[in-house]
């Protein structure tokens, strides 16, 4: 190749040559730096403008304009010219950012610091780069970051620079933090677990994990998953004081939407349907669709301290005798046990809220009733269950409270702002909409008002049954 055997030729120059050689390139470098920033302002300035304070302080905020066009410019030469050597980070995401590393890859851990070294003798006039990443999905929220630990990516043209070698591995890695809100069971699986399945499925498990921010009783309770994904151990990379090596690393995780997979990136397509199947050989679990059964099964997802159902009993009591075998329970901390008792049922019902997320060990076609708790939060209940249950190919049905039916109705004179403009506790933040509608509300449900649903419910199974 032409590029290949000038970059030959160079190496017979002299130093004096060389330097001037690398000056005018530098100077020409420079040149098309200012002429690209003249040409494109607008686009550079408003993609910085539209980044959120915490994903500019996840992203290379420090780089300079100049620096971040160089940098695609040294990017886009041949592959001569770079062989070995490939970093692209992408911070254009709302969601997540997401850095891949190809070459000469080293992670040491204790130090926060992963570096993408160039051993070769070739002129760069762009220069080492440094990078700052978040590895944790939910960039634009700041209470979601605040915990999340940074970590410095560095673009090395010198191995003299570079961290010596204690361990080499030949498969990829995937570095990601499990903090953030993972303390919720919901956001444990739409903030890591179903974005680490994107991430690293299409490596049939030759990949290896590097997690910061490191929680040894949280990674226990999810360890099957982690072990259906990689055959390797986890790595604890906070208190890893080696010098880690790969031929590629991925830094961060691809997310798309809450409780969803962007089939787009992977070479096969994978989606959530793919995702539950994954869940279900975790599991061992042995429904993979609803059956013909003369009396299906009805899970009532229970709650204890917000959102409780103040009738559970009259429900019970009701849906027996509808037809139903019902079963009542708030989930427990033993995974496997109660993703069995998920996938022997063909209906699952619950108010609002993390316990919900047992969707996901639902056999296909099941029928999940979510009762949306009184105050507008349909936007809510729509983005986190019925469009992820949908892709989970289930049957979806929504049941909206009455004021009558909340429980906030003995909170507040039925002159308050609560009842006449429920709006205007929204649009003082999430803070107050959480306190009022979510944290102090249970659920009497009306059950003449509900029955109907939960016929929907049983019409839905037996369809599916006979099919």
């Amino acid at each position: 190749m032409k590029m290949g055997h000038e970059m030959k030729l160079l190496r017979f120059f002299s130093r004096i040559e060389l330097q001037k050689v690398g000056f005018a390139i530098g100077t020409g470098c420079l040149l098309v730096s200012l002429i690209y920033v003249s040409v494109f302002k607008f686009d550079v300035v408003s993609l910085l403008n539209s980044t959120s304070s915490s994903a500019l302080s996840a992203s290379p905020s420090n780089h300079r304009v100049e620096d971040i066009v160089c940098s695609q410019q040294f990017d886009e030469r041949s592959e001569d010219s770079i062989l070995g050597k490939k970093l692209m980070c992408n911070f254009s995401s709302s969601r997540t950012d997401i850095c891949e590393i190809e070459g000469d890859v080293r992670i040491l851990g204790k130090n926060s610091s992963i570096f993408l070294v160039d051993s070769r003798e070739i002129y760069d006039p762009c220069g080492d780069e440094t990078w700052w990443i978040k590895p944790y999905p939910r960039k634009s929220d700041k209470e979601a970051m605040r915990n999340v630990g940074e970590l410095t990516l560095r673009s090395l043209n010198s191995l003299e620079d570079a961290p010596r070698c204690t361990d080499r591995h030949h498969e990829p890695a995937i570095v990601f933090s499990v903090r953030g809100y993972t303390k919720n069971y919901f956001h444990a699986f739409t903030d890591v677990l179903v974005p680490l399945f994107e991430t690293s499925y299409d490596f049939n498990r030759e990949v290896r994990f590097l997690v910061t921010d490191f929680r040894p009783k949280w990674m226990n309770r999810f360890l099957p998953i982690f072990k259906n994904l990689s055959r390797y151990d986890v790595i604890n990379l906070d208190k890893d004081d080696r010098v880690l090596c790969f031929p590629r690393a991925i830094v961060g995780l691809r997310r798309h939407a809450d409780l969803s997979v962007d089939p787009s990136p992977s070479p096969k397509g994978y989606s959530m349907v793919d995702f539950v199947r994954f869940m279900r050989r975790v599991y061992s679990l042995k429904r993979d669709s609803v059956v013909g059964t003369k009396r299906p099964r009805l899970l009532i997802i229970t709650r204890e301290e917000t959102r409780k159902f103040v009738n559970t009993k009259d429900i019970v009591h009701l849906a027996t005798e509808m037809g139903y075998e019902v079963v009542v329970s708030e989930g427990q901390a033993d995974l496997a046990q109660f993703s069995r008792v998920v996938n022997s049922c063909d209906v699952m019902m619950g108010v609002h809220g993390a316990g919900l997320t047992n969707i996901v060990f639902l056999p296909t076609n099941a029928v999940l009733i979510q009762i949306v708790p009184w105050g507008g939060l349909n936007w809510a209940a729509r983005i986190c269950f019925e469009e992820p249950s949908k892709e989970m190919k289930l049957k979806y049905l929504e049941y909206s409270i009455s004021e009558e039916e909340s429980t906030v109705i003995g909170q507040y004179m039925r002159n308050h702002s609560v009842f006449k403009d429920p709006g205007s506790i929204r649009k003082q933040g999430w803070n107050a909409l959480k306190e009022v509608f979510l944290d102090k509300q249970d659920v009497n449900l009306d059950l003449r008002r509900f029955k109907p649903v939960l016929e929907r419910a049983l019409e839905l199974v037996h369809t599916h049954s006979r099919e």
